[in-house]
């Protein structure tokens, strides 16, 4: 379970694969929700991923939403709920059992994999991230978007009734915004 460690990594390389996996099926724009952990998700790399997936024009908008800590309790957190109490009752030995104990315990049944590699896309991204990249602690939702100028462009906000940050200016020709990649 430990071979890798759980960080943005790994966090990274499952969403890629998923995205992979699911490319017939998705649309222009990608909604992520994510647990409010900077180690594993909300980070510097995370975001830059993001505008990479606009960039290369994967996704025409990609918006990431960030749970507040505590207040998750979502469908996920069920799901585990399942996994678990399945494993306190039956008897799993080898990865094939724990396999076959997560896939019975949920409905509708859920797609497990083992994971033998993955890749070190924090090092690639490294020398192409904005060097001031900071301030992404706070709010909980992010928007990628291409402006006018073909840069993408990062906007923020604590919570989704509140308006992105930062603000629209009148003559910016929606060339606002942050960036996160050189």
């Amino acid at each position: 379970m430990n071979q890798f460690p759980h960080d943005s990594n790994l966090t990274m390389n499952n969403l890629l694969w998923n995205l992979e996996d699911n490319m017939d099926r998705l649309g222009k724009n990608l909604h992520g929700q994510f647990d409010n952990c900077y180690r594993e998700n909300k980070n510097k790399y995370m975001l830059c991923l993001g505008s990479l997936l606009v960039e290369y024009s994967i996704f025409h908008e990609v918006l990431f939403h960030f749970l507040p800590v505590g207040h998750t309790h979502e469908d996920i957190d069920q799901m585990f709920s399942r996994v678990s109490t399945a494993m306190h009752t039956t008897k799993t030995c080898t990865l094939p059992d724990l396999h076959d104990v997560i896939q019975e315990s949920y409905t509708p049944k859920v797609k497990t994999e083992e994971i033998r590699y993955v890749y070190n896309i924090k090092d690639w991204l490294e020398p192409h991230m904005e060097s001031q990249f900071s301030g992404h602690a706070t709010p909980h939702c992010f928007r990628f978007r291409q402006s006018h100028d073909g840069k993408v462009r990062m906007h923020y906000k604590m919570w989704p009734s509140d308006p992105w940050q930062p603000e629209y200016q009148d003559g910016d020709d929606e060339s606002y915004g942050l960036t996160c990649m050189t």
